[in-house]
């Protein structure tokens, strides 16, 4: 679990980009990435996913964390533009890997976990575009 860490950081991690999808696509996904919140749907979830040149590892690793990610109680879910930052990449057995879309925008999550500490917190997930679709993007060997 320990070394699954740096990675799930580089699934969920951003990089800025100009770009702007078309308003309907834009309210299209933010409506889907609600509805898998909300409906606990990891299967839907997954779908929003750009899988192009992703390894059995990293989608092993998707496919883990999206339950634990959905199980968060929601304040809130937007699609913003993506932040400004650095391009985060990772190496893990000698390959290195970075996102597999520029990213573009991001979904930021706002949440609270039931506890008695009443944690709070934000989920940030990158989100870029492929053929006029918008799709969260993950890790993938670098080309």
């Amino acid at each position: 679990m320990k070394n699954i860490l740096p990675i799930i950081g580089a699934i969920f991690s951003i990089t800025l980009r100009a770009f702007s999808a078309a308003p309907a696509e834009e309210a299209r996904f933010l409506g889907a990435v609600k509805s898998a919140f909300e409906k606990k749907d990891t299967k839907a979830f997954l779908g929003l996913y750009c899988w192009d040149g992703v390894t059995d590892f990293i989608k092993s690793v998707a496919e883990e964390t999206t339950p634990e990610t959905l199980a968060f109680k929601v304040g809130s879910i937007t699609l913003v533009n993506a932040a400004p930052g650095t391009t985060i990449e990772f190496v893990r057995e000698g390959v290195t890997y970075r996102n597999n879309l520029k990213v573009t925008k991001q979904i930021e999550v706002t949440y609270s976990r039931e506890s008695k500490l009443k944690v709070t917190g934000k989920i940030i997930i990158p989100v870029g575009e492929k053929d006029g679709k918008l799709f969260i993007t993950t890790a993938a060997p670098a080309k």
